[in-house]
């Protein structure tokens, strides 16, 4: 329940902070009681001959938008909106590492590189992969610093909250498997799960959501591959 508007809050504060540059969005507009897309085709449609075609457009859409980032820029960011009612109220961050990588050492959550879907823009930046996933600069970690109209929000991972300990967690589904650089490419996949009170139960929370992230957004990518996106 409003995913939708916080990507829309996120277009709106990066084309206007860019001066008329557009993220590629694609929407799933049919309930995922009926349809999921982040999941394989046989579990996320059902066998069902409309959920198919629908699975299939919107898989084409994101592949489209894909090509196109991978074409003109050295790496690209796919931000996956998803919710969750865990008990504990934050911003969870899936890299697809489970919580029991995250709460390792860095010394050992830096043999999981390859495995993350951050793996190529971790392999551009100067930083260590732990300092990716959770140091002063890490997408997290800047999210966890940002404020839109006196809201901030708790983030997982980041410096101070570097692992879920024994929280419940997602760690990022078939969208960061499918379209992550955990095998290969261009695109550093993150998985946004936000709780509904407070993120996006009314439009300040959700407006909010959509302002912070873009701010991470671009600050994460300029500092892990030293380019602005705008």
């Amino acid at each position: 329940m409003n995913t939708r508007k916080v990507a829309e809050q996120f277009a709106v504060f990066f084309n206007a902070n860019s001066n008329g540059l557009f993220p590629h969005i694609i929407y799933n507009n049919v309930s995922r009681t009926k349809l999921d897309p982040d999941a394989n085709l046989m579990d996320g449609a059902q066998g069902n001959s409309y959920a198919n075609l629908s699975y299939g457009t919107y898989h084409r859409y994101l592949q489209t938008a894909i090509d196109s980032v991978e074409a003109h820029f050295d790496a690209g960011i796919l931000l996956n909106l998803v919710e969750h009612n865990h008990s504990v109220q934050q911003i969870e961050l899936g890299y697809l590492l489970s919580a029991e990588n995250l709460n390792l050492s860095d010394s050992g959550l830096n043999a999981y590189e390859s495995e993350s879907s951050l793996n190529q823009i971790s392999s551009i930046s100067a930083s260590s992969f732990a300092e990716v996933i959770r140091g002063y600069s890490s997408f997290g970690n800047l999210l966890f610093g940002a404020s839109y109209n006196g809201y901030t929000f708790n983030v997982v991972p980041t410096l101070d909250n570097p692992t879920p300990g024994t929280n419940p967690y997602l760690s990022g589904g078939y969208t960061l498997q499918s379209y992550g650089s955990s095998d290969s490419g261009k695109i550093n996949a993150i998985d946004i799960a936000t709780p509904y009170v407070g993120y996006r139960d009314n439009a300040n929370a959700y407006r909010a959501v959509g302002v912070v992230l873009e701010t991470a957004v671009v600050g994460f990518y300029q500092e892990s591959v030293a380019q602005t996106i705008y």
